[in-house]
């Protein structure tokens, strides 16, 4: 039996590619909202505290939640899944940007569209990772996934940065329009 070492890695897959560019592009947009958002609940409440609450409302979900998102990927078409869950994943960050730049106290409608997002967030992971983890051979996967785990770290980096910048220059409406492109 000869062993056959290929050069080809998953990057060499078109569909690996464009799942990988399309969740470093999702990351980054997720991570510019997750800074912007704590900015703008500190000037609203001028509380760590109210802010910590953003970290539950965003990621609290997620205990809950992948697990739901993995039955309904192996239940259902993780593609279709996914593209649904993205879809309605615009719609959060989009009331975000729009509530933003309201003179209001938003922060209860701040809370709960993050609470919303978090939970599309979590039901959408597992469908998204079977798509980036199928899209290349088995025998790829495993590199697959690690070069999937690198491009998440360079969008956790890039984000916040961007962010920063954005918050700085035009306010955090502009991170919240960019995540919902995203």
């Amino acid at each position: 039996m000869a062993l056959h070492l290929s050069i080809e890695g998953p990057l060499h897959y078109r569909a690996f590619r464009h799942s990988l560019v399309a969740r470093v592009v999702s990351s980054g947009g997720s991570w510019m909202q997750t800074v912007a958002v704590g900015w703008l609940i500190y000037q609203l409440t001028g509380s760590a505290a109210a802010v910590g609450m953003l970290t539950v409302a965003s990621r609290g979900p997620a205990l809950v939640f992948s697990s739901v998102g993995g039955e309904l990927a192996q239940r259902r078409d993780p593609r279709r899944l996914a593209i649904g869950l993205a879809v309605l994943q615009v719609v959060p960050p989009a009331l975000l940007a729009v509530i933003a730049g309201l003179d209001a106290d938003t922060q209860l409608i701040i809370y709960a569209l993050v609470l919303a997002g978090g939970i599309l967030n979590a039901l959408a992971l597992a469908p998204t990772t079977w798509i980036s983890s199928h899209s290349v051979p088995t025998e790829l996967r495993r590199q697959a996934i690690g070069e999937s785990s690198v491009a998440y770290n360079i969008a956790r980096f890039f984000g916040p940065v961007v962010a920063g910048g954005l918050i700085a220059a035009v306010g955090p409406e502009a991170c919240f329009a960019v995540n919902a492109a995203t």
